[in-house]
């Protein structure tokens, strides 16, 4: 698949990890979102099937340093198309590489609300899909 292809997470992290570092909190309404663009045909790829953590240096989060590192299973990724979802594996190769792998470093972030502990970031980073890695910036919101 050579074409765009943004992401939006929605990752909830468990905050009962260590001082600089959380992890994905798999009983949680996680989300990985994508949408591919084809000469005809725009679509969206959906799963709840991520693991994860972010980590921080410092006292506060963000306050330098910060990481994301997410995997996704392909294999449960899904579009809504039965056909178009098999399609996708195949030319994913997901037999090979059942797991896309993210990681970077968030260089903008900002609180979503006062009352939770959510924030929207962007990281950019390395993403690892097919074999190949590609730099490549995430939206996303933890």
């Amino acid at each position: 698949m050579n074409q765009y292809i943004p992401i939006i997470l929605l990752l909830l992290f468990s905050a009962t990890a260590s001082a600089g570092e959380w992890h994905v909190d798999k009983n949680a309404q996680n989300e990985v979102r994508f949408t591919s663009e084809v000469v005809v045909l725009t679509f969206d790829g959906v799963t709840d099937q991520i693991d994860g953590y972010l980590y921080w240096e410092g006292e506060k989060m963000f306050e330098k340093n910060s990481q994301l590192q997410f995997d996704v299973d392909l294999n449960t990724v899904e579009t809504g198309i039965g056909k178009r979802d098999r399609d996708m594996r195949d030319v994913l190769a997901t037999d090979k590489w059942p797991v896309t792998t993210f990681k970077g470093t968030i260089s903008e972030y900002s609180k979503i609300d006062s009352s939770v502990t959510a924030y929207r970031v962007t990281s950019k980073g390395t993403i690892f899909i097919h074999g190949v890695e590609r730099e490549l910036e995430v939206p996303a919101i933890v």
